[in-house]
This record gives structure tokens, sequence and C-alpha cells, in this order.
């Protein structure tokens, strides 16, 4: 059922009161699955049609993985977390300034060198092959709520190179 909403909610005549169930439902649903390739739906679906409370649940739990998440198209990922929060929140929350002012947001820093490095340079992931997917999906976070006085971040984030890693692994 979950999945039937994530992709074609429109199809549904729903109330507002719908949406606020299937939403819980869905909240219920990712605080406790394995974000395996099957989850991405669920995903997909507290990303468009969430809130920011969700969105950093997102985060959070990408984050907690310690398998790789393998999600097949983080753009439309983050294109639907940016749109949504756009207009639900009104300056930039302190979660993703906080991930914007680490050092492995920005620079990558592989699994051996990671030792060598503060907490508070690091992100806060268990996997780093869970970088990736973080680093974008909060990067789309932090446009989407960006406003004027953000524009030195955005402007940062243009010349972000996103790389996973450096070279073969």
């Amino acid at each position: 059922m979950l999945r039937c909403f994530a992709l074609n909610q429109e199809a549904f005549q729903t109330s507002i009161e719908d949406v606020v169930h299937f939403l819980a439902l869905i909240r219920t649903a990712m605080k406790t699955i394995r974000l395996t390739r099957s989850s991405r739906e669920v995903v997909h679906s507290l990303l468009k049609y969430g809130n920011l409370n969700d969105f950093k649940l997102v985060l959070d739990r990408i984050a907690t993985e310690a398998e790789e998440v393998y999600y097949w198209n983080h753009t439309r990922l983050g294109r639907e977390a940016a749109r949504q929060l756009e207009t639900k929140v009104k300056k930039m929350p302190r979660f993703l300034v906080d991930i914007a002012s680490r050092k492995e947001f920005w620079d990558y820093i592989s699994a051996k060198e990671r030792g060598k490095y503060s907490s508070k340079d690091l992100l806060p992931i268990k996997s780093v092959e869970n970088r990736s997917l973080y680093i974008r999906l909060a990067a789309y976070g932090m446009i989407g709520v960006a406003k004027k006085e953000d524009k030195d971040l955005l402007l940062k984030l243009t010349e972000h190179s996103y790389q996973s890693s450096i070279g073969p692994k």
C-alpha cells in the first residue's frame, strides 16, 4: 500500500486526514525498516510529502546504516526534498548548518583516514559508502531552505565536487 501511495498519490481521492494517516505509516516504516533498494519508495514518499523532521529522519537513517544504502537516483530524491522544504522552512536549520560546517562534507576522507580527524570534522555516517547519498541529499536540503542570507553557502555548493571517493577503491 505504501508503494502504491508513493508512486501515484494523485490517483487516490484522498482527504487531508488520509494523507496524514499515510505519512504516519510511512514515518513508522522509516524508523524500523532496513534501507535496502526496495525501501527507496518509502524514502521518496517521505521526502516528497513530509516535512523538515522527515527530511532529518531520512538523513539520520542513512547515517546510521552500517552497510551501503543504494538508491539509483539521488537527484530525484534530492529535488523532491528541496521542493518540499522550500515552502515549509523559514531559515536554515541548525542540523544542516552543522553538516555544512564539517570538513568531510566538503572533502573526501577515506575510511583509513577518518581516525585521524576529530568527530567535529567528520560526518556522522557509519559507512563511508553512504557519504555520497548523504551529502547530496543534505545539499539539496540546503538549497531548498536557503534564503537570501545563505547566498555564500549556495555559491560554495556550486563548487562542491560531490565525490564519494578519489581514485580506485
